[in-house]
C-alpha cells in the first residue's frame, strides 16, 4: 500500500501539522498515513504531543546539538535514512510531507530528492531574500523549494515568491497557514489554561540564531530600557531551550526590575491564553506573527527582515533591532495600536489543512 510519509521534529512543525494530522484521520487516510517525529526539539515535544494527542509511528533517538548545525544536520539526515529505507523496503512511499523550513524539514525534503520521492512543502514560498536571515532558515526554504513537486503557499504574497522563483503555478497552492488551524484546534478542544491573566503584559521571545551571541545582550537590554521607561507594564520573557538563550539571561541584571519576569516555555495552550491577553508581543519568532494577528495584537520583530510580510504590509508589525531610531515612539505608537478586525485572517481562515488533505487525495 501506497504511504504519504509526514516528518516533524520541533514545537513549531508539530503544532503546525497537527491540524493535518487530525484532518488525515477525519478523511479515512489514517492508515495512509505514518508520522514520524525525528525528536530535534526532544525536550520541547512531549507537552505538545500529549496536547494534540498524537502519537508518532516512529520517534528517532538523536543527540541534538544547538550550536552545531552540521552535526544536527547529519544526526537527523542519518537516522532517517535508515528508517524510511526500512518503510520504503516494505511498500511504496507516495510523498512525504515537510513543514516550514527546520534542519528537520531540510533532511528530510534531502532525503526524499535522494530517493526520487515526492515533496509536498507546507508552509512553502516564506521568503526574506537574505540568505543569512533568517540563518540558517532561508536557505533551508530555498532547498526545499526546489526539490518539492508540490508547494502549499499560506498566502498570495508567497504563491509570487515561488512564481518569481519560476515555480509552475498548477504546482502551488494557496491555502493559508495551518497555525490558524491549530489555534482553532485548541479552541474547539477547550484546552484549560494554567496561567493566570497578567495585566498590561509584554510578551518576549528570543531565539533566532542571528540573535544570539552579542545580539541577544543587546535585546535583552533593549528590552530592559523599555521596562525601566513602562514600569506599569509587565514584560514576560519566555526562554528558549538553546544553551546560549540561558547563558544570556543569567548574564543581564534582569532580575533587578520587577516588573520583568523570566519565565519556562509554556505549553501551546498556555502561550495562546498570554497572547490573548498581552498588550502587546516583541519577538524574533516567525509562527508569533501569525498568532498575533489572528489575536490583533501588535508585535515588534527583532530582526531586520521578515519572511511574513504580510504584517508589516498591514501595519500590525514592524522589524524592531537596536538601529532602529526613536524606540520608545515606535514603541509608544505600537502599544496604542487599534488593529481591525479584518487582521485576524491575513496569514489563513482555519481551512489549510482541510485544503492540503483534500488535494493529497486526488493524487
Amino acid at each position: 500500500m501506497n504511504k504519504i510519509v509526514l516528518v516533524f521534529g520541533t514545537r513549531p512543525e508539530l503544532i503546525k501539522l497537527a491540524p493535518v494530522i487530525y484532518e488525515f484521520n477525519k478523511s479515512g487516510l489514517k492508515d495512509n498515513l505514518i508520522v514520524v517525529n525525528t525528536n530535534q526539539h526532544n525536550t520541547l515535544l512531549e507537552p505538545h504531543l500529549k496536547l494534540f494527542n498524537i502519537i508518532p509511528d516512529y520517534t528517532l533517538d538523536i543527540n541534538n546539538n544547538f550550536n552545531n548545525l552540521s552535526l544536527l544536520g547529519s544526526a537527523i539526515l542519518e537516522k532517517l535514512n535508515e528508517l524510511l529505507i526500512s518503510i520504503k523496503s516494505k511498500g511504496n512511499i507516495k510523498a512525504i510531507i515537510t513543514q516550514g523550513d527546520t534542519s528537520t524539514a531540510f533532511c528530510s525534503s534531502l532525503f526524499a530528492f535522494y530517493n526520487k520521492i515526492p515533496v509536498h512543502h507546507v508552509e512553502a514560498g516564506l521568503r526574506t531574500q537574505n540568505i543569512n536571515e533568517p540563518f540558517p532558515e532561508e536557505f533551508h526554504r530555498k532547498v526545499i523549494s526546489s526539490v518539492s513537486s508540490f508547494h502549499y503557499a499560506p498566502t498570495e504574497y508567497s504563491k509570487n515568491n515561488l512564481l518569481q522563483e519560476g515555480y509552475p503555478e498548477n504546482r502551488i497552492l494557496v491555502c493559508g497557514n495551518t497555525i490558524i488551524d491549530s489555534i482553532q484546534l485548541i479552541e474547539k478542544l477547550n484546552k484549560q489554561n494554567n496561567i493566570k491573566t497578567i495585566a498590561n503584559s509584554i510578551i518576549c521571545t528570543i531565539h533566532r540564531r542571528e540573535n544570539l551571541d552579542e545580539n541577544i545582550i543587546k535585546h535583552l537590554n533593549l528590552i530592559k530600557t523599555l521596562a525601566l521607561h513602562y514600569q506599569h507594564h509587565n514584560f514576560i520573557i519566555i526562554k528558549h531551550p538553546n544553551p546560549k538563550v540561558e547563558q544570556a539571561l543569567s548574564s543581564t541584571s534582569l532580575k533587578e526590575l520587577s516588573n520583568i519576569n523570566v519565565i519556562n516555555p509554556l505549553q501551546y495552550s498556555d502561550m495562546l491564553n498570554l497572547i490573548k491577553t498581552a498588550k502587546l508581543i516583541i519577538s524574533d519568532s516567525g509562527g508569533l506573527q501569525e498568532e498575533a494577528s489572528y489575536f490583533l495584537k501588535p508585535i515588534l520583530i527583532l530582526r531586520n527582515c521578515t519572511e511574513r510580510f504580510e504584517s508589516i504590509q498591514n501595519k500590525i508589525g514592524v522589524c524592531f533591532n537596536e538601529k532602529l531610531d526613536n524606540i520608545n515612539t515606535v514603541f509608544e505608537k505600537m502599544l496604542n495600536l487599534n488593529i481591525k478586525e479584518s487582521m485576524k485572517y491575513i496569514y489563513g481562515d482555519g481551512n489549510a489543512s482541510k485544503k492540503i488533505v483534500q488535494h493529497i487525495k486526488t493524487l
